[in-house]
């Protein structure tokens, strides 16, 4: 292990590889203070840190991925009303500049997302309000939603996932998005595996 340049403006962040850069987007200043739009990219080759244009829009629990050169933010939790959000943008470092893409069709957040051959998968997590349930029930879901980066669409024609959980992680192995572990009506071990090829 090597000390790197501390960050100068530390926080809860959603964080990336783009390219030689790493860059911390958005997520959370501290546990009381919900909300951070600053970006902040550390650059491997020169070891210094950069500050970024700010997040777009406030909210939290968005999905951030990486196609190695633009970093992607989809969806989230409206800071006030706590309604999922249907927003796409896609970062640019090099440019230092964020631009809007095709809405979500619905919206959505703190569930999993992946890339396979130019697309963007997410499946599961949250798609209404978050709501403090007498009973417990937790408003989760299935569906899958699939961006496909270059012609800015989406597709909501694949099979839904076969559990509702959320707070999960997601990996692509051998061509095949693997969805592990996470929340449902308790942590669950369970692992399942989607081929974007098949379908199934």
């Amino acid at each position: 292990w090597e000390l790197e340049p501390d960050r100068p403006d530390p926080g809860i962040t959603y964080d990336v590889a783009l390219g030689d850069r790493i860059c911390g987007i958005g997520g959370l200043e501290s546990w009381s203070q919900p909300i951070r739009r600053k970006v902040d990219c550390y650059d491997t080759t020169t070891q210094a840190w950069t500050d970024g244009a700010d997040v777009p829009v406030d909210n939290a629990f968005f999905f951030v991925l990486s196609d190695g050169g633009y970093a992607y933010v989809l969806g989230g939790m409206d800071k006030d009303s706590r309604k999922p959000l249907d927003t796409a943008w896609r970062y640019d470092p090099k440019s230092d500049q964020w631009t809007a893409l095709a809405n979500l069709p619905i919206g959505f957040f703190a569930g999993g997302a992946a890339i396979v051959d130019g697309k963007i998968y997410l499946v599961g997590g949250y798609k209404h309000a978050v709501e403090a349930e007498a009973d417990g029930d937790v408003p989760r879901d299935t569906s899958m939603l699939v961006y496909d980066i270059a012609e800015d669409t989406w597709d909501t024609s694949l099979p839904d996932m076969p559990h509702a959980r959320l707070l999960y992680g997601t990996g692509v192995i051998k061509g095949r998005i693997a969805v592990f572990m996470g929340f449902a009506d308790e942590t669950t071990p369970t692992i399942e595996l989607f081929d974007p090829q098949t379908k199934k």
